[in-house]
């Protein structure tokens, strides 16, 4: 019929169109004005259901940092976009897939981007360094508040115990001497007394041990000395020493159940005993708290029981490395090993390392500075279980 013919003829006029590019002007006006945009719709890659193309602007998620970078579009294929990220060389470019929840395009009624972040929290107007500096800060504060409250959850409530102290008596030969202890009671408490803010008290007799302080997340910083992982914490804190000066007091804690212990170093001021050599840190001080949490359902006299019937500790079970040569080892009743410097220069790093057997578990905490004035470097902590470590080393091999 008439009309078949026609559908016939219109046929061939779209496949004429597709191969050669021209047609019956009779027929091809209808061909012309619909079909090439559906051929190049197929072509482009979609975006949230948007066609996208070379010079495009999209918004790319980094998922190790959670940070939205934005991107142009250098090239396409039918499903992926090659994108070359904004402050990044060439060398980063890379083609991703096209309806990945991950990307997002730019907001087209913005101006052409000058930094790298995309961010509905901070100022457009910053550049990348401003941004960047922002943004690390922002993760320091996340994890401040983090370990602000891995350290509530451990150490909130009262305890009491003793405290086993050292004096420290430097010899002419450049060796330090632990003096006979002392051994007294002790107590400490740690309060939430405001939203944000813990209240840590202690008792003690001698006052240069104490590190009593109200904590708030902007404590738990490297650079005031103070962090908490899992079980552990270490902090510190300026001390009163004879003579009105004031010396630095470093505190390395852990936590098993209801007990806990505490270890304190107490340094001096820096001082120079040799002339031209570099100011450093004498050690005045050790201090090895011993405390059980007071709780009424705890039946504390066989849990003391079975710790004190512990052989001394033995070493540390994965020593940091490095020259020890100004370093001390005390090794304590109950599977307790101190290892920590005695004289260090400033701006010479060190460690204070406490390992401690407590029940069927081992322990070590290693509190790493780069220099010894109270800033911290690294808050460590191994754990394993004890039948497990008189076996294996820190450094097995994996199967």
């Amino acid at each position: 019929t008439d009309r078949s013919n026609m559908y016939l003829l219109a046929a061939h006029a779209v496949c004429a169109f597709m191969f050669f590019g021209h047609v019956d002007p009779l027929i091809s006006l209808p061909v012309r004005t619909m079909w090439p945009a559906r051929i190049a719709m197929r072509d482009r890659p979609l975006v949230g259901g948007q066609p996208v193309e070379a010079g495009d602007w999209i918004v790319c998620r980094d998922a190790a940092s959670n940070a939205w970078w934005r991107a142009a579009v250098k090239d396409t294929r039918p499903n992926q976009i090659f994108v070359h990220y904004l402050g990044c060389d060439d060398t980063w470019d890379e083609w991703i897939d096209a309806d990945s929840p991950d990307v997002i395009l730019a907001d087209p009624s913005e101006p052409s981007p000058t930094s790298s972040f995309q961010t509905e929290e901070l100022e457009a107007d910053l550049d990348d360094e401003e941004l960047l500096a922002l943004y690390r800060q922002k993760r320091w504060d996340d994890n401040s508040r983090w370990q602000l409250s891995t350290f509530a959850q451990k150490q909130l409530g009262v305890w009491l115990g003793s405290c086993t102290s050292y004096e420290i008596e430097h010899r002419p030969d450049g060796t330090a001497k632990l003096l006979k202890p002392e051994v007294v009671e002790c107590s400490g408490s740690a309060t939430i007394v405001r939203d944000g803010c813990i209240e840590w008290q202690e008792e003690l007799s001698d006052s240069m041990l104490v590190s009593a302080q109200s904590l708030t997340a902007q404590n738990f910083d490297r650079t005031r000395g103070m962090m908490a992982v899992g079980n552990a914490y270490t902090l510190s804190a300026q001390c009163s020493l004879a003579g009105g000066a004031n010396g630095l007091l470093l505190e390395v804690g852990m936590r098993e159940q209801q007990q806990r212990v505490r270890c304190k170093f107490v340094y001096g001021q820096p001082s120079s005993g040799i002339e031209g050599a570099p100011p450093a840190r004498s050690l005045l001080k050790v201090a090895v708290l011993r405390e059980f949490e007071q709780l009424e359902s705890i039946a504390s006299d066989a849990t003391v029981a079975a710790e004190s019937s512990l052989p001394p500790g033995d070493g540390l079970y994965d020593p940091p490395p490095g020259d020890r040569s100004l370093y001390c080892s005390l090794y304590c009743e109950n599977g307790l090993t101190l290892v920590f410097p005695f004289w260090l220069p400033l701006g010479e790093a060190g460690f204070c390392s406490v390992d401690w057997i407590a029940g069927s578990m081992r322990y070590q905490a290693d509190r790493k500075f780069l220099t010894l004035d109270g800033s911290l470097a690294s808050l460590e902590l191994t754990e394993i279980q004890k039948e497990v470590s008189e076996y294996f080393g820190p450094s097995f091999p994996s199967r």
